[in-house]
């Protein structure tokens, strides 16, 4: 069994905490026309008639393994597999401007409470809860937290996604009693098609 850890004020938190993590991929506003030999051809398209010539609408996949210029991402934050509840968390998401823009962050249920804020070009501020009113504990856990929506500028930069840490806006979890759940955060290039993930172990 998981040992417990108690701070001063006497609050005791399992050592079994989650790990916040980036899941990224493209989101379907992402395909592009393509050739026989999976090359892009350089225009966005939903269907294949969007398309000229020998080329069809696909999700853009070539030998560099790359996302595509103008290609949409989407990024979920996901909380893993938690001790206790998991009540909400506030996180600062730190981007590359030279590579990505952001278009939305939106807290997912069931965290419905919302402050968003762009803190700068190149991150954004975003805490989320569940219902202060509504008596009911978020889950332990392994859910998606956040769902966010970049699109690239360049292909294959070394672009990254970081969860930031700076004072008074860093990214944290809270626990049922509104104790924070520290995690410590990491970045990860996003220079790769498919599915990424950046692990923030607590």
């Amino acid at each position: 069994a998981p040992t417990a850890t108690c701070d001063p004020t006497g609050h005791c938190f399992c050592t079994v905490t989650p790990k916040v993590t980036f899941d990224l991929g493209p989101i379907a506003e992402g395909k592009m026309c393509v050739d026989p030999l999976g090359n892009s051809c350089g225009v966005a398209c939903a269907k294949d008639s969007d398309c000229s010539g020998l080329c069809t609408c696909d999700n853009f996949f070539n030998a560099a393994n790359c996302f595509w210029e103008d290609q949409k991402i989407s990024a979920l934050v996901h909380i893993g597999v938690a001790a206790e509840p998991i009540n909400g968390g506030e996180f600062l998401i730190e981007y590359d401007p030279s590579c990505v823009t952001l278009n939305s962050a939106t807290c997912l249920p069931p965290y419905v409470q919302e402050i968003y804020r762009s803190t700068a070009t190149s991150s954004v501020f975003i805490a989320c809860g569940v219902d202060p009113f509504g008596g009911v504990n978020g889950p332990g856990g392994n859910v998606n937290i956040i769902a966010l929506s970049f699109t690239m500028i360049g292909q294959c930069n070394n672009c990254f996604l970081c969860f930031g840490d700076n004072n008074p806006q860093n990214t944290y979890l809270v626990d049922a009693g509104g104790y924070k759940v520290p995690v410590i955060t990491q970045c990860k290039e996003i220079s790769e098609y498919g599915d990424l993930v950046l692990t923030v172990p607590a």
